[in-house]
């Protein structure tokens, strides 16, 4: 829920509109890599490739930066997202029959728990690369600016 009102408050068309350049560079490295396969003779995988597209295009969206360039990162989102569809997909027993409502019988509300988990510690983890990186950044704009008036001096 909070990830989708963040969504829905940052991401409006004018923010779309100068994210473009962001969505056409994923594109293009992604026609470049599928050209190079083909070049070289070899299979890809659609399904994973496009998958890493979107991931790419979403996190540089929203972190400034790519996520298949880590590539435990990209695969715990990519599983986290995977194992999310699946539990959205599946026929639970509990919405249907009243009586087994605060049952876990399938087991699903365990994996929805665990998915969860996961994902704010992934999150958690993003939150903190940007936290430091925004603290290391003011620290350096900060020496800048006393070496500046030093200079001047």
């Amino acid at each position: 829920m909070f990830l989708k009102k963040l969504i829905m408050s940052k991401l409006n068309s004018k923010t779309l509109d100068l994210l473009f350049p962001v969505r056409r560079e994923e594109i293009n490295r992604f026609i470049k890599y599928l050209s190079q396969k083909a070049r070289d003779g070899e299979y890809v995988e659609l399904e994973g490739e496009l998958m890493k597209l979107a991931n790419n295009v979403i996190s540089r969206m929203f972190m400034s930066k790519r996520c298949s360039e880590e590539e435990d990162e990209s695969r715990d989102i990519t599983k986290i997202i995977a194992e999310s569809g699946e539990i959205v997909g599946n026929f639970n027993l509990s919405d249907h029959i009243w009586f087994c409502k605060n049952l876990d019988l399938q087991g699903l509300g365990k994996k929805s728990k665990d998915i969860h988990t996961r994902f704010d510690a992934l999150m958690e983890r993003i939150i903190e690369e940007h936290e430091d990186a925004r603290k290391h950044e003011r620290r350096s704009e900060g020496l800048a600016q006393h070496f500046t008036r030093y200079i001047r001096r």
